[in-house]
């Protein structure tokens, strides 16, 4: 089954200092630091775009032969062990790689190693989707599922089971072999649009230009590497960047230049791509035969419905309005006495954080420059 990659994606993070099999078994691996030993810390510190592509290969690789075994399994042979929880094993091992590299697409700062994590994930995302629309492996699920020892299953393998032949079946193996070819095509639109967005803004390297003046505020520390010769600073639109200037520069204009700035990160393109993205959404629900993506993808999450989304929605709203107002009330009086001004009754996007950190301080003796010296 295709993994929702950045759903699961904190999640399964944690996890990926464990070993992948590979590198136990093939050395050519063993100075790739994608195929860290077990328990063992990975050095991506030394990570290259050919670990990257090394890594990608391999797993596909080796996935397609763990999958051909499952294949080859008879009828009468077939056990939860060598079905169900060796189609896991391919799943996993999988997932290790598709995290890692999907970590080095959004964060590596060597434009060369995020541009082949970008490429390689795409790869993989295109390969989770044939093993999601895969019919030997469905057949070898929809086999064993069938057999007396399936029957007995009780727990969490009787929830795999289920849940696994509800997804296949939620992939479109009710549908026709041409109307299954026409999800796939969609499913990898879908994830090519998805990976432009997410490239879309980290290409992009737009900034802003500040004066002495509008740095008042910040700390040495924030405004050292930042200079320039002329004497003005560079604020790029990275999030420690962006996150620390809204915190603590004393001047709202520059605070709010900077958070137009930040909130339209490549919307010159990105607006173009998220139609796309509903349109071919849309398209999936309606050939899977839903009304609407909201209601294909709640059908398997505990709201079930995008009704009980809506309602439940409602009902956080009306219970947490008390609470929202007396910390908004809070942020309020702050900017009221900072200004000098009773009179003021709005605190824009872009002063909230600035105010909040006042707030931090002057309330609870929180200062966050001073928390940063302890990590």
């Amino acid at each position: 089954m295709k993994k929702h990659w950045r759903s699961f994606f904190l999640t399964v993070l944690g996890t990926l200092i464990l070993q992948h099999p590979a590198a136990a078994g093939d050395e050519g691996n063993v100075s790739n630091p994608l195929f860290a030993e077990f328990n063992q810390m990975m050095e991506l510190s030394r990570l290259n775009k050919e670990h990257i592509a090394n890594a990608t290969a391999t797993i596909i690789e080796q996935s397609k032969k763990s999958l051909e075994t499952i294949y080859a399994v008879k009828k009468e042979n077939r056990t939860f062990d060598n079905t169900m929880l060796a189609m896991d094993n391919v799943q996993n091992d999988f997932g290790k790689v598709v995290y890692l590299v999907y970590l080095m697409n959004n964060v590596q700062p060597d434009a060369d190693i995020r541009d082949q994590a970008r490429a390689s994930f795409a790869e993989l995302d295109k390969f989770s989707t044939d093993m999601g629309l895969d019919e030997q492996l469905y057949k070898a699920v929809k086999e064993y599922s069938e057999t007396n020892d399936a029957k007995k299953l009780t727990g969490y393998k009787k929830r795999f089971l289920d849940e696994t032949l509800r997804d296949f079946e939620r992939n479109g193996f009710a549908l026709s072999k041409e109307k299954r070819d026409e999800l796939k095509t969609i499913q990898n639109k879908l994830s090519d649009l998805s990976i432009a967005f997410s490239k879309n803004i980290a290409d992009h390297k737009d900034f802003l230009v500040v004066t002495e003046k509008e740095m008042e505020g910040l700390t040495e520390d924030y405004k050292k590497p930042r200079k320039q010769e002329d004497g003005t600073y560079k604020i790029d639109l990275s999030y420690p960047s962006y996150s620390g200037f809204m915190k603590s520069s004393n001047s709202e204009s520059a605070r709010k230049t900077l958070y137009t700035k930040y909130m339209n990160r490549a919307s010159d393109k990105n607006l173009d791509v998220l139609k796309e993205i509903l349109i071919y959404r849309q398209k999936l629900a309606s050939l899977l035969g839903y009304k609407t993506f909201a209601q294909y993808q709640t059908e398997t999450r505990m709201a079930k419905n995008p009704k009980n989304v809506w309602d439940f929605e409602n009902r956080l709203i009306d219970k947490i309005k008390v609470k929202a107002k007396k910390d908004y009330d809070e942020l309020l009086d702050v900017k009221r006495k900072q200004l000098n001004d009773p009179s003021i009754n709005v605190v824009q996007p872009w002063e909230s954080s600035y105010y909040n950190n006042i707030l931090l301080k002057e309330k609870y003796q929180l200062d966050q420059e001073k928390v940063k010296e302890y990590f």
